[in-house]
């Protein structure tokens, strides 16, 4: 089922009623905001948002997470500001990938505030780490002599050219499927991933076809040097939490 950007803003408007929120941003952080979406793809939809000062000085406090039951290809899932600035200060990707999406629902300017914790939070090994154990998960899961999905080798590919992206650019990868192809992946691979892309986006996401070993042997081998890469980097010895708490405390008085 295909939904329109007033339909899914409205959903939003209900839930900020019935959990007694303020939404301060949502976005689209699937496929759909990759550009590799297929007909039958969910609107993976993720939003920020904070409570009312009094909620946050409970002895029981309110959960952190808002997640509504999927139904009919809506996947809507909301963190606390709290859970992402805490996040933030370990620099997990997705919620940069949360952050830079190109599909927006609601923006009320805090990306605008934000931007200077996503400067000091960001972190190169963090971010390799995160990217690098997804591709080999994935590889290890998928990547067996068996029929495999599209979406898997490209979800894969992604992750790897992630990584890809953060060594040769330093800083965070863009969340364009293609960006990362077009900058990162070997030329020689190209028609070949544009291939799966297109079984992606025009197949039903079940569709399965047979391994491709010129791609399994190029992924295989990208996993080794990016691993050794990370152990390069020194871990971040800035302590940030002040500048967390600061920015924390002033967004949940505004």
């Amino acid at each position: 089922m295909n939904y329109s950007n007033i339909e899914i803003v409205n959903k939003l408007k209900e839930i900020e009623k019935e959990f007694d929120i303020k939404i301060l941003w949502a976005i689209d952080a699937g496929s759909r905001a990759w550009g590799i979406a297929s007909k039958d793809s969910d609107f993976d939809i993720r939003f920020i948002y904070k409570r009312k000062i009094e909620d946050y000085l409970k002895l029981n406090k309110e959960a952190d997470t808002i997640e509504i039951p999927i139904c009919d290809s809506l996947d809507i899932i909301g963190y606390d500001l709290e859970k992402v600035l805490r996040l933030l200060y370990k620099s997990n990707p997705t919620m940069y990938e949360w952050m830079n999406s190109p599909i927006k629902y609601i923006d009320s300017g805090f990306k605008e505030r934000l931007h200077p914790i996503l400067n000091i939070c960001f972190c190169e090994k963090k971010m390799l780490y995160h990217y690098l154990n997804m591709a080999k998960t994935s590889f290890s899961k998928y990547i067996n002599g068996k029929l495999i999905k599209p979406k898997n080798y490209l979800y894969i590919i992604r992750s790897l050219l992630a990584c890809k992206w953060v060594i040769s650019k330093r800083c965070t990868p863009p969340i364009s499927f293609d960006k990362l192809v077009d900058s990162e992946l070997p030329e020689d691979m190209k028609v070949l991933v544009e291939h799966l892309k297109n079984l992606k986006i025009n197949k039903s996401k079940k569709h399965e076809i047979k391994p491709i070993k010129m791609l399994d042997e190029y992924l295989n081998g990208e996993i080794g040097p990016i691993n050794e890469h990370i152990s390069s980097y020194d871990d971040r010895k800035q302590d940030i939490i002040d500048e967390l708490n600061k920015f924390f405390q002033k967004e949940i008085e505004l």
